[in-house]
């Protein structure tokens, strides 16, 4: 049995050279905070803003049961951020 920790290090440093597929799926869910805080040129966005954020900004935004599993996970991954950074301010 080899830890996945291993497994995913690279292949110089004795693991497989696989991806983290968790920390993959964080940074891209990452980017599109990022992309939803501070672009408007995309039509998704764009989507995203009149959908999701009429009146709000991303910062404030809270998931809802109906929303859609992608956006519930941008906004979890936004609640984790903005607790760690509070957190790391105290």
């Amino acid at each position: 049995m080899v830890a996945w920790k291993v497994i995913c290090l690279a292949k110089k440093e004795g693991g497989l050279g696989l991806f983290d597929i968790k920390t993959r799926n964080k940074s891209f869910l990452a980017k599109q905070l990022w992309n939803i805080h501070l672009k408007s040129d995309s039509i998704w966005i764009q989507w995203i803003h009149h959908y999701y954020l009429p009146n709000v900004s991303i910062w404030d935004a809270v998931s809802q049961r109906t929303y859609s599993p992608l956006w519930k996970a941008i906004i979890s991954l936004k609640d984790q951020i903005v607790t760690a950074s509070i957190k790391q301010l105290l």
